[in-house]
């Protein structure tokens, strides 16, 4: 375990950017073993520590990281600033090295905002939100924004006094063994899932309301489910994924209820031999009915 204060590193890191302009910059990134930073951001009038990003992102991971890079600080965001050299003030951008494969980053404290403002992951590696050195703080009242890779929520997300979700795009993954008292939506080509991809760790992912749209792809992980305290409105076109073991009967969602915009799901893309079906407050991927062989003599 290394641990390093936040300082200008060339090559690649971990980004805290307040413009909408990707570029090269410095970071953190680790290698033949994890690395704790401890960044404190608490700016009054900035949506990042200006000595770090100079207006361009910085980018989590390098060519050869490996490792995890564990972010414990406090990321306080104060009010935006609003020039006109910046696009959207405020945001906070979460960038990860696209030559980057054998890493991924933990953020173990809650964002915190006073604003209506997103956080964006961009990139395509894997993120995990663990907020485990303060199990109990508040997250930023914005929204959720994966564009691209994968956000594992692993802690509880506070609700958001502007009703702020999370948001998953084409191509990105929300999965995890969290909870949010926010409203999850996923885009076409977006996915949502449980369990944890760093670990293998299942688990249920909760959330206050879910809406697939049309495209949108629910992959099942071995041991949890998706729970849903309030509606699950279902699309009349999705992707079901499963892996391999999964061989019975399984639940995919547990809602309150469901809006659903199909009768009978035949537009849904299942594994072969498999069909979805309702029961209660929960959604199922079963297998197919066997027809009957009767024999006359």
């Amino acid at each position: 375990m290394f641990n390093r204060s936040p300082g200008w590193l060339p090559g690649g890191g971990f980004q805290f950017g307040h413009n909408n302009t990707i570029g090269s910059g410095a970071g953190w990134a680790a290698y033949n073993g994890d690395l704790t930073v401890s960044i404190n951001i608490t700016q009054g009038n900035n949506a990042g520590p200006s000595h770090h990003h100079n207006g361009t992102p910085l980018i989590f991971g390098s060519r050869t990281a490996n490792s995890v890079v564990y972010l414990t600080g406090t990321f306080t965001f104060g009010d935006p600033i609003t020039t006109t050299a910046v696009k959207r003030p405020g945001e906070l951008f979460i960038v990860d090295n696209p030559l980057s494969e054998g890493d991924y980053a933990v953020m173990r404290r809650p964002v915190v905002s006073n604003h209506d403002l997103p956080l964006r992951k961009t990139g395509d590696g894997l993120l995990v939100f663990d907020g485990g050195l303060n199990p109990s703080g508040t997250w930023y009242p914005g929204e959720t924004l994966v564009e691209s890779g994968r956000l594992d929520l692993n802690c509880a997300m506070n609700a958001s006094p502007y009703g702020n979700g999370i948001t998953v795009y084409n191509g990105a993954t929300l999965g995890g063994i969290g909870s949010a008292l926010r409203a999850a939506t996923v885009k076409a080509g977006g996915k949502i899932t449980t369990g944890t991809k760093a670990g293998n760790i299942a688990g249920n992912l909760t959330v206050d309301a879910l809406t697939l749209d049309e495209g949108a792809v629910l992959a099942y992980s071995m041991g949890g489910r998706i729970i849903v305290n309030g509606t699950a409105t279902l699309p009349q076109s999705a992707t079901v994924l499963l892996p391999p073991e999964a061989t019975a009967a399984v639940v995919l969602v547990q809602a309150t209820t469901f809006a659903v915009n199909t009768f009978d799901f035949s537009e849904w893309i299942l594994p072969q031999d498999k069909q979805i079906r309702i029961d209660g407050n929960l959604l199922r991927c079963v297998n197919k009915p066997r027809g009957t062989l009767i024999l006359m003599r």
